[in-house]
């Protein structure tokens, strides 16, 4: 973990997350570095640690949007109305926003925020968890893809696209491609280790 942080960390860029972007700076290696430095300080209380889990949850933010993109009307999520704000972008090789963090919860932030008090890991854990139910694909309000005719995504699934540019053509901003993803895992945990925590219940 010293090897990782002083490395990588400290000059803002991590990489290793997923194998096929050719060593890109990517967002899951550096959500990968703030559990394993909250769990290192939980585990010895060395303020090291901790120091290192402030530093990675500021560069992790570094990668979640923070503004509401407006989608052209004709696309899915332009009629959906999908709020991006919490959408985390993968890596810099691929050029979209996903919903979620890759198969995590996040929930690093919230051990984070119950240490240090900070509001600021509780608003990020929160845009993030809250971004994801808006992209599943239900039987009630179903997501289609980009396919021509449009295919109807099962009840459960989720793309992993939150597409705010036209790096797969004009067509695909705001669209998906059919598939099942990641994204869906990282729902599961969302909701089993976080929406039952009093930090994260609606406010009354």
């Amino acid at each position: 973990m010293e090897r990782y942080y002083g490395d990588f960390c400290a000059s803002g860029v991590t990489n290793g997350g997923p194998g096929e972007i050719l060593s890109a700076p990517d967002s899951e290696s550096a959500f990968a570095l703030l559990e394993s430095a909250v769990v290192l300080y939980e585990a010895t209380r060395d303020a090291r640690w901790l120091e290192a889990a402030e530093t990675l949850a500021a560069l992790c933010s570094s990668w979640v949007v923070t503004y509401a993109y407006k989608f052209p009307a004709g696309s899915e999520f332009g009629r959906r109305g999908i709020n991006t704000v919490g959408a985390v972008f993968a890596n810099i090789q691929n050029k979209h926003a996903a919903p979620g963090i890759c198969t995590l919860s996040g929930d690093s932030l919230l051990r984070l925020y119950r240490i240090t008090k900070n509001d600021a890991y509780l608003e990020l854990l929160k845009d993030i968890a809250h971004c994801l139910p808006q992209c599943v694909s239900t039987e009630e309000k179903p997501v289609y893809s980009w396919d021509v005719p449009p295919k109807k995504l099962p009840a459960g699934f989720i793309c992993e696209r939150v597409n705010m540019s036209d790096w797969e053509g004009p067509a695909a901003v705001g669209g998906v491609f059919w598939g099942s993803c990641w994204s869906e895992t990282s729902l599961l945990l969302s909701f089993t280790e976080l929406m039952t925590q009093k930090e994260m219940l609606p406010e009354r």
